[in-house]
């Protein structure tokens, strides 16, 4: 995770794009939340994007694993949602288990109002 030591008081969201077949998100969304609670960040809210296989016949199961869009990697709906969250629960950060690009962090950042951060590792 990049690293900011200075974020006491902090309120975050947590977000993700997992595979349908993802058994491990909950928990590794709550070692995270742990981590940032040992921070003093206050996570006060959870959002998930799971991707299913797609019913057509370009290799569904095979992409997965894939962004749903390059932009920002959620779709649309759920980017709304992410804006709506953060103005909702007055939240500060977003922390996305994902690893994503310095373009998507920005853009989500745009999109959300918020700083953006990616952990790193998470898949």
């Amino acid at each position: 995770m990049k690293n900011r030591e200075h974020q006491n008081g902090k309120r975050a969201i947590i977000a993700a794009l997992v595979s349908s077949k993802a058994t491990d998100t909950e928990s590794r969304i709550q070692e995270l939340q742990g981590v940032l609670a040992e921070k003093g960040i206050d996570v006060v809210a959870h959002l998930v994007q799971r991707r299913g296989v797609s019913r057509s016949k370009q290799n569904g199961a095979k992409r997965l694993d894939s962004p749903l869009t390059s932009a920002t990697i959620f779709g649309r709906g759920k980017v709304e949602e992410l804006a709506w969250l953060v103005k909702e629960k007055s939240v500060s950060v977003v922390y996305v288990l994902n690893l994503l690009s310095s373009t998507q962090i920005q853009r989500l950042s745009d999109l959300t109002g918020c700083e953006v951060l990616s952990h790193v590792g998470a898949s």
